[in-house]
C-alpha cells in the first residue's frame, strides 16, 4: 500500500464509506451495490487486502463536506459560550438551569469534536469496489450475512440484528 490506513480512513470506513459494485443482481429485488460494515471492511482487509482501495487521507478529506475551517468555527462559538458562562459564574452573576445544562453539554461537545477532528462529515459518494472477484466476494459475504426481516401486524418492517454482519443490503425494502 502506498497510503498507510490512519484514524480517518478507519471513520471512513465504520460510516460506511466503501461499496461492493457487482456485475450482476444477487437478490431478487435487483440490487447490484452493497455497503460494506466495518466488519466487512476488517473481514475484506484479511481476506483479499488486494481489494481494499488504496485511497489516501486527502481524497477522504476531498469528499468530506466539512473542512477544518467550519470545525474550528464550531469550536470557537462553543468555547465562546463556555468562556461568557464561566465569566458570569466569576461576576457572581445568575445563571438559568437551562445555561447550565448547555454549559454542560458544550464541554462534552467540544471533547467530542478534539476526538472526532479526524472525522470526514457528510460524504456523498463512497468509494466502490468492483470487478469479478467482487462480485464473488459480495455473494460469499452475503451468505454470511443473515439478513432477517419481520412484519409487525403487517404493518410496518422491523429488520433484527444479525450475529455476522459483513455488508448492509441497499434495495428499496419494498420490492422483497
Amino acid at each position: 500500500r502506498t497510503h498507510p490506513w490512519t484514524p480517518t480512513h478507519s471513520f471512513y470506513a465504520s460510516m460506511c464509506g466503501f461499496v461492493i459494485d457487482t456485475t450482476i443482481p444477487l437478490l431478487p429485488c435487483g440490487t447490484k451495490r452493497f455497503v460494506l460494515t466495518p466488519l466487512g471492511v476488517k473481514f475484506l482487509m484479511e481476506h483479499a487486502p488486494d481489494l481494499v482501495p488504496d485511497i489516501s487521507k486527502a481524497s477522504i478529506r476531498d469528499r468530506s463536506k466539512a473542512d477544518g475551517m467550519a470545525k474550528a468555527l464550531l469550536v470557537w462559538q462553543v468555547l465562546y459560550f463556555c468562556f461568557s458562562a464561566v465569566a458570569r459564574v466569576a461576576q457572581s452573576l445568575p445563571m438559568s438551569l437551562l445555561e447550565v445544562s448547555t454549559l454542560a453539554h458544550s464541554f462534552c461537545t467540544v471533547l467530542t469534536y478534539v476526538v472526532w477532528w479526524r472525522k470526514p462529515v457528510n460524504i456523498q459518494e463512497p468509494t466502490a469496489i468492483e470487478g469479478e472477484r467482487a462480485t464473488e466476494l459480495a455473494a460469499l459475504l452475503l451468505m454470511m450475512s443473515d439478513a432477517r426481516r419481520f412484519w409487525m401486524a403487517g404493518i410496518f418492517c422491523m429488520w433484527c440484528e444479525r450475529e455476522l454482519s459483513y455488508v448492509d443490503i441497499l434495495c428499496d425494502r419494498t420490492e422483497i
